[in-house]
């Protein structure tokens, strides 16, 4: 008996998630109808809940760090923008609102591991709602460093080159490498990649971006490639935002 009520109220939950969801959906598609700031966006994607459920978009970004960022996408107004690790969604949202109206935007998320799981089911029904005028959302849902997603983001692409990629999914040194290495010759010259995690931390809190963006950076230096440093504090112990000029 006990065992069924538990069934019924899980049932209960989902359904009543699901049209939290198709609430939400509707909330974000009326904001963006009205073409936004992308200081609008920022302070929606904030500011955003659906009361009683896990239903946000807040970024899991220092918030100045994120709008230094958009000053730099600003001036770019990407047309193809991909995002290797997506969590709630909050960055890809504001993605969406700087990219141009026709933007082809690509999330790759996985299920597991520690920097991973925004793919929840009933996540992939509120990133749609992101489209701003005839933007295209596509979410891909597995590895970035299988080179079957790879193909997958290729196929995405067609002919057209990256204009934006965030890396903000394996927080390993060998996972951010391997996206850096993998998607990195997708951007074309002129585009941007940006990774997030760069401010020295622990690890439980940052992962190995660190110590690959140190790396990193002396080649950059090296071949004269021109760089930025979002970091509001040095001692924050957490964040902080790498935007490499391809």
């Amino acid at each position: 008996m006990a065992s069924a009520a538990l069934s019924l109220a899980k049932v209960i939950r989902i359904a009543a998630l699901r049209l939290a969801i198709v609430d939400a959906s509707r909330s974000i598609r009326h904001f963006v109808s009205t073409r936004p700031t992308a200081a609008d966006a920022l302070d929606f994607a904030y500011g955003f809940e659906c009361a009683g459920f896990d239903v946000t978009i807040a970024p899991v970004q220092v918030r100045s760090e994120l709008a230094s960022l958009l000053a730099i996408l600003g001036t770019l107004k990407p047309a193809t923008v991909v995002e290797i690790g997506t969590d709630s969604g909050g960055t890809f949202f504001i993605w969406a609102c700087t990219a141009r109206a026709d933007a082809l935007l690509v999330s790759v998320d996985r299920a597991w591991g520690g920097f991973g799981g925004a793919h929840r089911r009933c996540r992939r029904k509120l990133f749609p709602s992101f489209a701003v005028d005839s933007q295209k959302i596509e979410l891909i849902y597995g590895d970035s460093h299988d080179p079957a997603t790879l193909r997958r983001v290729r196929a995405l692409l067609d002919d057209r080159s990256i204009d934006f990629l965030f890396l903000d999914g394996d927080h390993s040194y060998a996972g951010v490498k391997s996206d850096w290495e993998m998607y990195r010759p997708l951007v074309r010259p002129g585009g941007l990649v940006a990774l997030h995690d760069i401010a020295l931390g622990r690890d439980e809190a940052i992962g190995e971006v660190p110590r690959f963006w140190a790396e990193l950076t002396q080649s950059l230096d090296a071949a004269g490639t021109a760089y930025v440093e979002l970091i509001e504090r040095a001692d924050q112990g957490w964040g902080g935002i790498g935007a490499v000029y391809v």
